[in-house]
This record gives structure tokens, sequence and C-alpha cells, in this order.
């Protein structure tokens, strides 16, 4: 364990670390490695670095960019986040965090509401098609539309027994959530990495991401 320390303390985060990228991190210790961090597009025009604090996770079967470990977005990340769904063909979303904790925000609310038209930018519109309540998960199909043509839907699962800085009561709930997931994932016959999201880019994902990435 000790070598992993070590080693983890080599590998440098200097994008994440630069002052124009602090106010987008929601935490001082949890920033993505540069080596494997998740670049958006950046224009011509465009002066910044292309950061997001978000990271590419292989899974366990060889593929090398699987999973993308994101931060909870913060309201001056929204837009970024949507790029980044956009860009990296995400069909399917994984949250494990709720919005408030002890009234608390812990994650900005990044889909519509029903009824609702939420718009990011010039030309990328959201739209909430249908949410479906269970007991301890919840689906949301969402609708994104970018001018000119592009019209993608989106499936966010999310997790909504999971307390901050505990195990859930009922850990069977996660697993049950992650085979839920991954069944998903193979009825679409991904090509494109999960997100896979709590408040930020760290420890409460991680067994998430470890039995989603597990090989059948």
């Amino acid at each position: 364990m000790e070598e992993v320390k070590i080693e983890t303390k080599r590998m440098p985060r200097i994008i994440a670390e630069r002052p124009e990228n602090k106010m987008k991190n929601r935490f001082l210790n949890t920033h993505p490695y540069d080596f494997n961090r998740v670049l958006l597009f950046q224009s011509d025009d465009d002066q910044n670095d292309g950061y997001i604090n978000a990271s590419f996770i292989p899974g366990f079967a060889g593929k090398e960019k699987e999973y993308i470990a994101a931060q909870g977005p913060k309201d001056n990340t929204l837009g970024d986040f949507w790029q980044m769904i956009l860009e990296q063909d995400v069909r399917l979303i994984a949250m494990v965090t709720s919005l408030y904790e002890s009234g608390k925000k812990k994650c900005e609310k990044y889909w519509p509401s029903e009824d609702e038209l939420v718009i990011y930018g010039d030309d990328t519109q959201l739209e909430l098609l249908q949410e479906t309540t269970y007991s301890f998960y919840t689906i949301r199909n969402i609708l994104v539309t970018k001018a000119p043509d592009l019209k993608r839907e989106i499936q966010q699962f999310h997790f909504t027994a999971w307390p901050d800085f505990e195990t859930p009561d009922q850990p069977e709930e996660l697993i049950r959530f992650i085979e839920i997931v991954r069944r998903q994932a193979r009825q679409l016959n991904l090509s494109s990495p999960i997100v896979v999201h709590c408040r930020h880019n760290m420890f409460s994902y991680t067994p998430a991401l470890l039995i989603m990435s597990r090989q059948d």
C-alpha cells in the first residue's frame, strides 16, 4: 500500500491545479491526473485548456476508456459537464450522490424537471422525457438537442440510498443498482464510456466502479 501512495504522488496534476481551474474543483485534494484526464474540445478562439474534473478509467476487460469518473457538476461547470457528455458520446450516467446533505448542496442539479426546457450556451437544450422512481434509485431519460441537427437521448441512473462518507445501509441495493446499469449498457451495446460520479472525483464511487468493471 505504501508503494501505491508513493507512486501516485509522482503523477502530476498540473492542469487541475492551475489558478484558472481552481474554481472548477469542489475540493482541494480530488483532482484528476494529467495523464488520464478528459479534455474538452476547444475552439480556435478559446483560451482555456479544456479542463474538467473528470478522468478516464479502464475496465477489467481491457477497455482503456470504459468509464469516466467525474466530479458532480458545480454551478460554474454545468455547461462543461454536458459538453463532455456530448463530445464523448456518453449514453449512460450513473450518479451515486444526493444533491443535498444536511441542508448543504453537494452537487448541482444538471437535468431538467418535468415540463422544463434547460438551455446551456447558445445551442444546447435539455428536456426530461421520462422519470421513473424506485425504492433506491431513479431513472431519468433526457433528450439533448444541439444545433444544428444533433439529438441524443441520455439515460441517468441515480442511486438514491448512498449516505455521504458512509457505506449504504443495504449494500445489496448498491450491487443491484450496478447490475441494472451494466445490464442496460449491454442492451445498448455501448462503445462509449459510462460516466460515474458522486459529488467529487474520488472516493465515494470507487466501490461502484470496481463492481461495475468486473467481468461476468
